[in-house]
């Protein structure tokens, strides 16, 4: 006979992990209901006729986002290379472009590189949604993380000063997360890939609202830098995407809303790769600005 405890036990995990009756699937239910796997589709060109290419003997769909896909994996390399200092927010630009780089790749091989009829298709389509929700959550952490670096009065301060300490475990909890609300629900892997998005444009609005407050210190010339990046990020991306639900039918099938996000998002975090080398550049092991 099974003791309390574990009876308890298991009824916890089956309420957040199952696929019919736990939290990740019914929320995703939810978001299906509520329509937003239908616009998702239609934004992604799901509904469209692919374009192949015929690529080193490689039939490769929709052959200018293979391009910007290997474009995020370069550059998500590259900005692994610019942030690795020690401190919090070097930690936080580093899982940021460390999920960006696997982002580029699995959406590579799910948009352009597996057939659509490939069962296996699904593995890098979990990546994708994760990494997405990962790398966007962690440039807007590690925005805000700045924010009160350049301001040590700043509300949030204490909040940041909390999560640095805790950022060997959060870190791995909040990757672990994402993955698995990922693989259980696609409806909530959708979630998660639109909150990365989401969370970015919240902290440029942080930043938006503090611009007068920031001192004449490097940290701060990266936030603005990065408030640029971020502004053109928000207002290329949500009126394109939203005005391109039909992208292919208006552009005769040379790509899908998806190219304009996957775009965007390369010249976003090309500029994070320069504005946040800056930054963690100026940073010291404790994740104090350097006095100039």
């Amino acid at each position: 006979m099974q003791s309390e405890a574990a009876t308890g036990s298991v009824n916890a995990f089956s309420w957040i992990f199952d696929r019919d009756t736990g939290f990740f699937g019914m929320t995703g239910v939810l978001l299906e209901e509520l329509g937003l796997m239908s616009e998702l589709r239609k934004l992604r060109g799901e509904r469209c006729a692919a374009v192949y290419e015929d690529i080193g003997g490689v039939a490769v769909r929709w052959p200018f986002l293979a391009a910007l896909c290997l474009l995020g994996v370069v550059t998500g390399i590259v900005g692994v290379g610019r942030v690795r200092y020690p401190g919090a927010l070097s930690h936080y630009y580093y899982v940021a472009f460390t999920f960006f780089a696997y982002m580029n790749l699995s959406g590579l091989f799910y948009h352009c590189l597996l057939p659509v009829s490939e069962p296996a298709r699904a593995f890098p389509r979990v990546i994708d949604q994760a990494s997405t929700g990962i790398c966007g959550a962690y440039l807007a952490v590690a925005l805000l993380k700045a924010l009160t670096m350049a301001i040590p009065t700043h509300p949030l301060r204490p909040v940041f000063t909390f999560l640095d300490s805790i950022r060997g475990i959060f870190t791995p909890a909040a990757v672990v997360t994402a993955f698995a609300a990922s693989f259980i629900s696609r409806q909530m892997g959708e979630a998660i890939y639109l909150s990365g998005i989401a969370l970015i444009a919240v902290s440029a609005a942080f930043i938006l609202l503090n611009y007068t407050s920031l001192p004449p210190t490097p940290i701060s010339t990266g936030l603005k830098g990065m408030l640029f990046v971020c502004t053109v990020f928000v207002l290329g991306v949500v009126p394109m995407t939203v005005a391109s639900g039909d992208f292919c039918e208006r552009y005769n099938g040379k790509g899908t809303a998806i190219d304009i996000l996957f775009f965007w998002s390369a010249f976003g975090y090309i500029g994070a790769a320069y504005y946040g080398g800056i930054q963690c550049a100026h940073s010291d092991a404790k994740g104090h600005a350097k006095k100039e």
